[in-house]
């Protein structure tokens, strides 16, 4: 799996970037997601980043919301490995006793 140079911009989260982003990863468009979070300010969309997040959660998909993640994300050598392949999601029922 290599990174691609190409990217995409999609449209800010207030005016449906973060659907159309989980969309992608629905879809198995995407290798890993940038949705930047402005923490400082109340967000009325909360339930559609808190979508996007689980959405990317549950297609192990990566999503860096802060610069660090994303500046990590890009320059992990894991990219040009051609032997590295994410383990695939598991989902086995777990009950509570």
């Amino acid at each position: 799996m290599g990174i691609r140079s190409d990217m995409k911009c999609m449209h800010s989260g207030p005016m449906g970037g973060d659907a159309e982003i989980a969309a992608m990863v629905v879809r198995g468009e995407i290798d890993f997601a940038v949705f930047l979070i402005d923490d400082l300010n109340p967000q009325p969309h909360e339930a559609d980043i808190q979508m996007l997040l689980r959405q990317c959660r549950l297609h192990n998909v990566p999503i860096a919301c802060n610069r660090i993640s994303a500046d990590l994300i890009l320059a992990s050598t894991l990219w040009s490995n051609p032997d590295y392949r994410p383990i695939a999601q598991s989902y086995i029922r777990f009950d509570r006793k």
